[in-house]
């Protein structure tokens, strides 16, 4: 079992034995049933090399949750920065696959509630948003107007937009961070009387991986008069071919304006590929994100808008081709001075080895036979 208190962490880690298996995945987003964004911008038309016989990704048993047993801990970092922040992270471990997403929950002492309550955040998402202007930058201070003085930004990294053109998929206009990351940004829209307005953002980094922001309507944070305020990450394409694609859920509310009142990943789906034709094979690997109902905040506005905080997170399954492999778990007590949901359990469950000695010399080398399994 895994422990986080206020006071500090222990958290729970464990290995996987495995067989051979296919990678091959099934078609559709799967147990979740979201379906695929309707995908408009460009995609790479590249060869996806073959991994099977023994370049085939490992085939996992799925996970007895019953017969569980308790045993050590999962690693994380602790930190301080230099403005007095404690920070902890701990990084969850996915199913194995030729690529992954990089997910983790992260702390900072001094950030405000999210999915994870008081401090703590889902770490390994992206987004481009809007953002205001500043002194430095544009000699006045200015938050968030959505409207065409407001500037756009990406994770953070304030975006230059340094000229306007037009390719097979629309008009666009191009964008760099203002310290430059070499990676180029294209927001797909049209152009307005007062400027550029985008739709959607495709990113092209200098790794070479191709992001899509805000393509579907459940990736986009959408705002008064239905005017976009962020536009999630729900697709990476690697050099090769390979797939990530991240699905939403999205209260848009009832309201004529269709206000996103609440944004919340649901699944996460990889291993998928493009071929040469640009046909694209949904992976088998899978991160699903369970919620529970937390209306401990009533109504909440925010410039104007009415928004919800009810979503909290309260398991991350792991699965390949449908099976469960990996789950971990979030245990919350209430702080009774500030009403605020504290995280104070992590749990992991998974799969570890367990090793049988054989002296005749005929051990099976089948490790299902020999699975144990921890929470």
């Amino acid at each position: 079992m895994s422990t986080v208190s206020r006071a500090g962490f222990v958290v729970l880690a464990a290995l996987a034995s495995f067989s051979c298996g296919s990678d091959e995945g099934p078609p559709g987003i799967g147990g979740a049933g979201i379906p695929l964004p309707n995908d408009e911008g460009p995609t790479p038309s590249l060869v996806c090399p073959s991994y099977a016989g023994d370049h085939a990704f490992p085939e996992m048993a799925a996970l007895d949750m019953a017969n569980a047993s308790n045993i050590g801990a999962i690693d994380g970092a602790f930190s301080v920065t230099p403005t007095g922040s404690a920070q902890v992270s701990i990084r969850l471990t996915l199913p194995p696959s030729r690529w992954a997403p990089v997910l983790g929950i992260a702390y900072d002492s001094h950030a405000s509630s999210g999915i994870l309550g008081k401090g703590f955040v889902l770490s390994g998402l992206s987004s481009v948003h809007r953002c205001g202007s500043n002194l430095a930058q544009d000699g006045t201070i200015r938050g968030v107007q959505l409207n065409a003085d407001d500037h756009f930004c990406i994770n953070g990294a304030r975006l230059v937009q340094i000229s306007e053109g037009k390719d097979s998929i629309g008009t666009f206009a191009e964008y760099r961070t203002a310290i430059d990351s070499h990676t180029k940004i294209l927001g797909y829209g049209a152009p307005s009387a007062t400027g550029f307005d985008p739709t959607y953002f495709v990113a092209y980094l200098s790794n070479g991986n191709i992001v899509h922001y805000g393509k579907s309507t459940n990736a986009r944070l959408r705002w008064c008069g239905g005017v976009t305020r962020a536009w999630s990450k729900e697709l990476e394409i690697d050099r090769r071919g390979n797939t990530i694609r991240y699905a939403y859920f999205a209260d848009n509310g009832a309201t004529k304006d269709a206000t996103t009142r609440e944004q919340v990943i649901q699944e996460i789906r990889y291993t998928g590929f493009i071929d040469a034709n640009g046909t694209e094979t949904l992976g088998n690997a899978s991160v699903e994100f369970h919620y529970d109902d937390d209306d401990r905040y009533g109504k909440l506005f925010y410039e104007g808008e009415e928004v919800s905080r009810r979503m909290r997170l309260v398991r991350i399954d792991m699965r390949k081709t449908g099976e469960l492999v990996r789950s971990n778990r979030f245990t919350y007590e209430d702080d009774t001075a500030t009403n605020e949901a504290l995280l104070v359990k992590v749990d992991e469950c998974a799969h570890v080895p367990r090793f049988v000695y054989d002296r005749s010399g005929n051990a099976s080398k089948d490790g299902a036979n020999h699975r144990s399994h921890s929470c």
